[in-house]
């Protein structure tokens, strides 16, 4: 019989986004913590983790924290293997990884897998800001290298009210 090689690609199915993907703290009191949930839609894909390398701007916002979902309303459930979480607002940069257990199968559908919190920060000098999940950012499948990751969308927050930006009147060179 002709052996047949199967080249192709894992499909790319999964996607990431934040909820709510909108947040508006422009009336926020000083203190008040805002949260996010981290979600992932497999898109039909089993799958056996998720890596999230995302940015946020440190000087809009402050105090973040991430708390895996690692229980039973969790994707992953309460077996869930986090593998790195870490926040440097030096840069801004936010690396959270959380995957099956080994004696667990891939799943499917869409859950949460981690809770974000943060602070405005009141320093802030941008009206608006975003958190924005990086190319680095992958859902694996077992037995693949590839991510099936197809989309990602990110967090939009409101900061402050924006004000009708200042349009200086035309010059006009008088004629000579």
């Amino acid at each position: 019989g002709v052996q047949s090689f199967d080249y192709n690609e894992a499909e790319k199915t999964a996607k990431v986004f934040f909820s709510p993907q909108n947040i508006d703290l422009s009336s926020a009191s000083g203190s008040a913590v805002s949260t996010v949930d981290i979600l992932v839609d497999t898109g039909g894909s089993q799958i056996a983790g998720v890596q999230i390398e995302a940015q946020y701007d440190p000087k809009s916002l402050t105090s973040l924290s991430l708390i895996p979902a690692a229980n039973s309303q969790g994707f992953f459930g309460n077996q869930a293997n986090i593998l790195f979480n870490e926040i440097i607002p030096a840069t801004g940069r936010i690396s959270f990884a959380i995957g099956i257990s080994p004696d667990q199968n891939p799943k499917n559908g869409v859950g949460k897998i981690a809770t974000l919190n943060f602070q405005r920060n009141f320093n802030a000098t941008s009206s608006a800001t975003t958190i924005n999940f990086l190319d680095k950012t992958i859902v694996t499948i077992l037995g693949e290298n590839e991510s099936v990751l197809k989309e990602s969308l990110p967090l939009n927050i409101t900061l402050s009210i924006q004000a009708t930006p200042f349009i200086p009147p035309a010059t006009t060179t008088p004629i000579q």
